[in-house]
């Protein structure tokens, strides 16, 4: 699946993240569109920043480019992997920044283990 795919793929499942057209404080900082820490000029996002809705998938697609390189240091054969497990990567990834991939044992453990069985069910992936 190339990139365009994937985040097309990722946006249908846009609906697990709560919109919010205002800027909210969150334990990091302040979040805003479908939880973005920046806004589309690079900035962080502040108190009263606002997003429509069409901004906040656009700001999802581009951290979505900007980690694809780092998700592809971790799991060299992502584009090989089920749909539903490239999403669920980049899940953690939008959630946590690539670092939490990186840390998380046991979501990679689980990977490991359901990519030698080619599958991964959700119930394994929380």
């Amino acid at each position: 699946m190339d990139n365009k795919s994937l985040i097309a793929h990722f946006q249908s499942l846009i609906n697990t993240y709560l919109f919010s057209p205002v800027a909210y404080k969150d334990n990091t900082g302040y979040s805003v569109g479908y939880g973005s820490q920046t806004m589309l000029n690079g900035k962080p996002t502040k108190a009263g920043d606002k997003m429509t809705e069409k901004e906040a998938t656009q700001a999802l697609e581009n951290y979505i480019h900007k980690n694809i390189p780092g998700i592809l240091k971790v799991y060299p054969n992502f584009y090989n992997y089920p749909e539903q497990t490239q999403a669920a990567i980049i899940d953690i990834v939008y959630r946590g920044g690539i670092g939490a991939l990186q840390k998380s044992k046991s979501f990679n453990t689980t990977l490991t283990n359901a990519m030698q069985d080619n599958y991964v069910s959700s119930e394994e992936l929380k």
